[in-house]
């Protein structure tokens, strides 16, 4: 028995550090991401530690190609001078920029991909569904889950964190207009699912 409970907390200490990695992206003396291509897995966070006069702006490829820097609708936003942290939520290139040396060329892109294996992201395997519903967050189980479920913003802050062995409802009074992802962690591997909150007036 103790040996079971022993294998069960190393499994779940190396789960935890196996499910997310986190990538830092630096800024360079001469205006430049360092690294300037990153390949990531769904839900990992990526860590901007910028001079405090760079930023970080998810853009669409067109305005990456102009060296533009009008925001991508739907995406991560602006991190805050200086740095900030994003969670990757979707697979694909996410093409990023400096705001305001854009134009000089200051760019950089993450590429996303799920991750294979035990470790799933897949839709048609996600073992809840998260919906807004009046207001608040509503997390159902297909099945039963031990693990834990977390919402966070587009920054990656997480905003809440519950065990996962029954179904949620979850106030949104608190939070903001905006995306939000609900991530679960559970033995069967990492899920997540993007949900959009508009703030009632």
């Amino acid at each position: 028995m103790i040996r079971r409970i022993l294998s069960i907390c190393l499994l779940s200490l190396f789960a935890g550090s196996v499910f997310a990695t986190k990538h830092t992206i630096t800024s360079t003396a001469d205006f430049a991401f360092s690294p300037s291509t990153l390949n990531v897995v769904v839900g990992d966070t990526v860590i901007f530690a910028l001079a405090n006069f760079h930023n970080s702006r998810e853009v669409s490829q067109s305005t990456w190609d102009a060296n533009g820097n009008t925001a991508l609708a739907g995406g991560w936003g602006t991190t805050p001078f200086g740095g900030g942290q994003v969670v990757i939520a979707t697979a694909g290139t996410h093409y990023y920029v400096c705001a305001p040396h854009a134009s000089g060329g200051m760019k950089g892109m993450i590429a996303a991909t799920v991750q294979t294996g035990n470790l799933s992201v897949r839709k048609q395997d996600n073992p809840f569904t998260a919906k807004v519903i009046n207001q608040k967050l509503s997390v159902i189980f297909s099945n039963t889950s031990v693990g834990t479920v977390g919402v966070f913003d587009l920054l990656g802050n997480k905003l809440f964190s519950s065990p996962s062995n029954d179904d949620l409802e979850i106030s949104l009074a608190s939070f903001k207009t905006g995306v939000y992802f609900v991530v679960l962690n559970d033995q069967k591997g990492r899920f997540t699912q993007r949900v959009f909150y508009k703030k009632e007036d």
